[in-house]
């Protein structure tokens, strides 16, 4: 039985602190996508139980430099994709 026609919102947890802190362009295109951002409002680097609250529900993550081990991907049944950023260019 459906209760209704709205979707479940497809959460996107960001662990980089800095991400669209010089742009809104990457928030307004997950937006566009259907996607709803998960920013880190802790700064520099989330705990394993920050990382572990946050993806409950996530679909998706866009990493820093958090360390991501099997417990927390045990906690995180609905993630589908992980995204690490800061590869470089030097």
């Amino acid at each position: 039985m459906k209760l209704s026609g709205r979707k479940a919102p497809r959460k996107i947890l960001i662990t980089t602190s800095s991400f669209s802190r010089y742009s809104p362009k990457p928030l307004h295109l997950l937006n566009i996508a259907g996607l709803t951002p998960l920013l880190n409002p802790f700064g520099p680097r989330l705990t394993s139980a920050e990382v572990v609250q946050r993806l409950l529900g996530a679909i998706g993550l866009i990493a820093a430099t958090d360390r991501l081990n099997d417990a927390i991907f045990q906690h995180a049944p609905s993630l589908t994709v992980i995204s690490r950023v800061g590869t470089g260019t030097d």
